[in-house]
């Protein structure tokens, strides 16, 4: 693994964790509940069987 293929992993790594973050943010001052929460698990989830 060259340089530049560690480097685009790590940019990737972070820029998922930081939508992640941005949806957890949304989730949490569109509408505080549990439905929420709910949703924002399923998309974590998801998320990370999309980068599998």
């Amino acid at each position: 693994m060259d340089e530049n293929m560690k480097l685009d992993v790590r940019q990737n790594y972070w820029r998922s964790i930081g939508l992640y973050v941005r949806k957890l943010y949304t989730a949490f001052t569109a509408r505080r509940g549990e439905t929420a929460m709910q949703h924002f698990w399923q998309s974590l989830e998801s998320g990370f069987k999309d980068l599998k």
